[in-house]
C-alpha cells in the first residue's frame, strides 16, 4: 500500500468529516453538503494561514532557514533539515502606478504641469466596472 501525500490525507480527513456530519443529519440535502464542505475548507484555510505564519516565524527564529534579502531576484536553497529543504525565491520588484510620482515627474518636465492638475486627470482616467466580491458562510441557529 502506498503512502498518501500530506495533501491527500487532509482531503480524505475533510471528506470523512463531511460524511460523518451529513450522516447525523438525514434531512440535509446535496446543497447543504456542498455548503458544509465549503465552510469546513474556509475554516481550515483561515486557521492554516495563522498556523503557517507562526511556524514560519518559529523556523526563522530557530535559524532553520535564512530569509533572503528581497532587493535582488534569486532562487536558491535557504535551509535544510533532516527531511526537508527550504527554498527561497525572490522575484523582480513589483512596480505599481503612483499618481503622486507621476505628478512630480510632470511638474519637473519641460511641460511644468501643476501636480494637482495631474492628480485630477489621473482620477478622471480611472475606470472600473466590478467591485470585489466576498462570500461568507454563516450557520443557522
Amino acid at each position: 500500500m502506498t503512502e498518501l501525500s500530506l495533501e491527500a490525507n487532509v482531503k480524505l480527513a475533510v471528506q470523512h468529516m463531511v460524511r460523518a456530519i451529513v450522516e447525523k443529519r438525514k434531512a440535509w440535502k446535496a446543497d447543504d453538503k456542498a455548503v458544509l464542505t465549503a465552510a469546513i475548507w474556509d475554516a481550515i484555510g483561515a486557521e492554516a494561514k495563522g498556523q503557517s505564519e507562526d511556524a514560519w516565524n518559529k523556523m526563522l527564529k530557530d535559524a532553520v532557514y535564512e530569509e533572503p534579502i528581497k532587493t535582488a531576484p534569486i532562487n536558491k536553497l535557504v535551509g535544510v533539515t533532516a527531511h526537508f529543504e527550504v527554498h527561497g525565491k525572490v522575484t523582480e520588484p513589483i512596480k505599481r502606478f503612483n499618481a503622486g510620482k507621476l505628478a512630480e515627474i510632470l511638474k519637473a518636465s519641460k511641460y511644468k504641469i501643476p501636480e494637482p492638475t495631474t492628480v485630477q486627470f489621473v482620477d478622471k482616467a480611472k475606470v472600473g466596472e466590478n467591485g470585489n466580491l466576498y462570500l461568507s458562510i454563516i450557520p443557522k441557529g
